[in-house]
């Protein structure tokens, strides 16, 4: 169950969000939730002042926003009915854009009767472009980027348990090849407009086609662009979730080792201590080894 799996979703938010921040030019920072307004109280583990005037930020518990988190959030969206690895594709846009918005792009992507990982896939695709719309992307794009990216990578981590060794290797050799296939497009793409431009020359007659087409070029130039930065970021998430599965897997080997080791360590303990406890109940000694026998030789006969 998805539920089982909270702590785990629950670990990426709080390690995405931080810890305490006072940013007076942050709006979230201030109870008002405007810059100035009100009381400047910060967010702490993600939990922010504009949305929880009342609380004592700078002194809230990991404990304390976990609480927060699962009522406000993780229970808004279902968690618990949620599979591995969607569940985190839906909690943390949610977090970020409110549960109502993360859901309608989970149901976008086919909700919970498609391929999970394609409906993983697409959430973070929903989410990644209604970021792009907004007028802060140009400050905070980059970490948005990120942070989808990584979102999606433990999501199909989450996923695919233990056979993530070999799906994340093929996730990531996919999105280099889309990123190699947006920047040739785009590339071919300046070229066609450019020919067209010239070819047309400065004729007043069709200035406005030429300028309509040059438009929607660009315009399609800047998405495949785009799309190539997007799908570079989610092959360097993924490649980075390999590797931190890989040590994960490698350091459950190792405690599983050292686990046996000791088992079978106690239990010789054990068996020593069983066979003192024996020889204490039955102190009856051994019987003596039988004499070895007399040979006499012939003369000593004769004699």
């Amino acid at each position: 169950m998805a539920k089982d799996n909270r702590d785990a979703v629950m670990a990426f938010i709080f390690q995405q969000e931080g810890g305490f921040s006072a940013d007076p030019s942050d709006p979230g920072n201030w109870t008002g939730g405007g810059v100035g307004s009100g009381f400047l109280r910060g967010t702490n583990f993600g939990i922010a002042a504009n949305s929880h005037p009342g609380l004592d930020i700078a002194n809230l518990t990991k404990a304390q926003a976990s609480a927060i988190y699962k009522t406000e959030y993780w229970d808004a969206i279902g968690g618990d009915g949620l599979r591995p690895g969607e569940d985190l594709a839906v909690m943390d846009p949610a977090v970020n854009s409110g549960p109502a918005k993360a859901l309608s792009w989970w149901r976008a992507a086919g909700g919970g009767s498609a391929d999970p990982g394609a409906v993983i896939q697409g959430i973070c695709a929903y989410r990644l472009s209604s970021m792009h719309a907004l007028g802060s992307w140009s400050r905070f794009g980059g970490a948005w980027g990120r942070r989808v990216a990584a979102c999606e990578a433990l999501a199909l981590q989450m996923l695919h348990g233990a056979a993530a060794g070999s799906v994340l290797p093929q996730k990531a050799n996919d999105a280099r090849a889309a990123t190699k296939t947006a920047v040739v497009k785009g590339a071919a793409g300046g070229g066609v407009a450019g020919a067209g431009a010239i070819a047309h020359g400065p004729s007043g007659d069709h200035t406005w086609l030429i300028l309509l087409v040059g438009v929607i070029v660009a315009m399609m130039i800047v998405a495949l662009l785009f799309n190539a930065w997007r799908q570079s970021q989610r092959g360097d998430a993924l490649e980075a979730s390999l590797k931190d599965w890989a040590a994960k897997k490698q350091a459950l080997e190792a405690a599983q080792k050292a686990e046996a080791a000791q088992k079978a360590a106690l239990q010789a303990r054990i068996d020593l201590a069983t066979a003192a406890e024996a020889a204490l109940k039955d102190p009856t000694p051994p019987p003596a080894p039988a004499a070895p026998p007399v040979t006499i030789s012939n003369q000593e006969q004769k004699s």
